[in-house]
């Protein structure tokens, strides 16, 4: 489907696209105002007129603006502009790179500084659930890092309140990233609470430290069959070398019966500390911030959106 976009959007000039998903596109914008730069994410045009997709597009950016936490990327504004027809939404503008970019193009991170981040996203969660929300879509796609090596969590589409009855998803529909969330989410996103997302934090952070997803099937049905038929896989197992306390956390974080996860995510936060590990040399960020984005320079050299 075509995506024509808009030269400026509600007062902000719209530069050049940034990032894209199956929902929106996020371009590089800036504030004329203020002369600096911003993240503008779009809705696409064809969606405009699906009820689910504009409820979860304007979900997002109410999250992104009242939640306000270091380790999440903060929303500025959102709205429909009429003479550009389109759903909008101005996010903080991030110097840095997506998790999921370094992983393809770095492979794995360095054991410290996967721990380093690990405890920032669990410092996320931490303020999340505290809040009473529920991300339901942590993953490489969804965090960026910037080049001073801090986690910034975005991408709420999916996020929805612990307490909240109503849901826009049908009963026993699950809906997520299949490598990621746990066996519950997949049966009945709607029922999900904070031990889900430590579960996706668990598995994120086992695509870290070994540059491979947990769950490797290629259909949603053999990803299911994987955490229902087997053992969830160790860390050790793919790699010897990586520490013996880190590995007893990941598979605590992935276990299938939920009462032998972490239960909270000061509990997770607690055992990566105690392991000593955490170092923020060594960002991965850094060495590809010359090279990123891809398209000439007509931006500073960050990707300003996560998974759209």
């Amino acid at each position: 489907m075509a995506f024509s976009p808009p030269r400026q959007i509600a007062g902000y000039h719209v530069l050049r696209q940034l990032g894209q998903g199956g929902m929106s596109r996020v371009f590089l914008g800036y504030d004329v105002t203020t002369y600096t730069p911003v993240a503008i994410k779009i809705l696409a045009e064809h969606l405009a007129d699906s009820g689910t997709c504009l409820q979860r597009f304007h979900r997002e950016s109410r999250l992104c603006r009242i939640l306000n936490h270091p380790n999440l990327i903060r929303g500025f504004e959102s709205g429909y502009d009429r003479e550009a027809r389109r759903h909008y939404l101005v996010l903080e503008y991030i110097d840095g790179t997506p998790v999921h970019t370094l992983l393809r193009t770095q492979g794995r991170f360095p054991v410290g500084f996967a721990v380093h981040l690990a405890i920032q996203l669990t410092d996320a969660l931490h303020y999340l659930h505290e809040h009473n929300y529920v991300h339901r879509d942590i993953k490489p796609e969804n965090i960026m890092i910037t080049l001073n090596g801090q986690a910034k969590l975005g991408d709420f589409g999916l996020a929805k309140r612990i307490s909240e009855t109503s849901d826009l998803t049908m009963p026993h529909q699950g809906v997520g990233t299949p490598q990621y969330m746990p066996y519950e989410q997949w049966q009945n996103s709607a029922l999900v609470d904070g031990r889900s997302d430590l579960f996706a934090l668990g598995a994120t952070l086992f695509h870290l430290l070994t540059g491979e997803v947990p769950f490797s099937g290629t259909t949603p049905s053999e990803i299911l069959r994987e955490k229902t038929c087997s053992l969830p896989p160790r860390i050790r197992d793919r790699d010897r070398n990586l520490p013996a306390e880190v590995d007893v956390i990941v598979a605590r974080a992935i276990s299938p019966c939920i009462r032998q996860r972490y239960q909270s995510a000061r509990e997770f936060r607690d055992d990566l500390v105690k392991t000593g590990l955490a170092d923020s040399d060594n960002c991965p960020g850094r060495a590809a911030a010359a090279d990123w984005p891809p398209g000439g320079d007509q931006c500073p050299t960050a990707f300003a959106g996560f998974s759209a």
